[in-house]
């Protein structure tokens, strides 16, 4: 009897090349679907951002036009004497802007507005009036804010201070 080894050989065929290449380009294919869906998002994304953006900046430059135009009042106001709250305020209701609200605060007289900035959100705007001084007003606030949403179905909050334990 003789030692003799068998020799056996595996030989990969066609079939399995061709089969592994159909796996890679399968999985870049799939790559390439994630990266596209992915870039998709980001315009979106962007988009939103730009919209958002835009009309910040729109209901800023709206209040800084609402601001000239109380100042061109007070000034008119402070040429003529009228430095009394009701005759400032008729003054202004004259302006017909939507939301201005004028009152009597321990500090002086007080103002606040706000313009709308789209997606719930608005340009909020207070201050005070001094048509006497050189300053004819001080804003003391400034500041984009977001309402809360409301849901149509269901208007209730949903989670109190007592749920929280406060």
């Amino acid at each position: 009897m003789s030692n003799k080894r068998v020799k056996t050989e595996f030989r990969v065929g066609v079939g399995a090349s061709s089969i592994l290449m159909v796996l890679v380009v399968l999985a870049l294919t799939a790559v390439s679907l994630l990266s596209f869906q992915s870039a998709l998002n980001a315009e979106a994304l962007t988009n939103r951002n730009l919209q958002m953006t835009t009309a910040y900046y729109e209901a800023s430059a709206r209040a800084q036009e609402r601001l000239a135009a109380m100042d061109a009042v007070l000034a008119e106001a402070g040429a003529e004497g009228v430095a009394d709250a009701k005759g400032i305020f008729d003054r202004l209701v004259t302006l017909n802007f939507l939301e201005l609200k004028v009152w009597q605060a321990d500090d002086g007289l007080a103002f606040s507005f706000a313009e709308d900035a789209q997606d719930d959100r608005r340009v909020e705007v207070q201050g005070f009036l001094t048509p006497s001084e050189p300053v004819r007003y001080r804003v003391t606030r400034y500041q984009l804010v977001s309402a809360p949403m409301e849901d149509e179905e269901f208007p209730y909050q949903i989670i109190t201070e007592e749920w929280i334990g406060g």
